[in-house]
């Protein structure tokens, strides 16, 4: 299952991610932590060095970073076309 990392349930930008994965029929597993609790994991900080938030991680361990990218993920499995037509 892909995980989420988020710094807070408010977060705008995360939910755009959690609405795509929903309407994709994509379970996701959130983990969330306060921006203090992520600044003081020292290997979160290895992978996210920006400290921005949403951070996907993938079942193959890859990681996309941005919202739009991440939305757009989910969108690609299943509520875009099969073609560009």
């Amino acid at each position: 299952m892909v995980k989420l990392y988020t710094n807070g349930a408010g977060n705008i930008f995360t939910h755009s991610g959690l609405i795509a994965a929903h309407l994709a029929g994509t379970p996701v597993e959130v983990v969330m932590k306060t921006n203090d609790e992520w600044k003081a994991d020292k290997e979160h900080q290895k992978i996210n060095v920006t400290m921005k938030f949403p951070l996907l991680e993938l079942d193959d361990g890859k990681f996309i970073f941005e919202s739009t990218a991440i939305a757009a993920h989910f969108a690609r499995k299943s509520l875009m076309g099969k073609t560009a037509f």
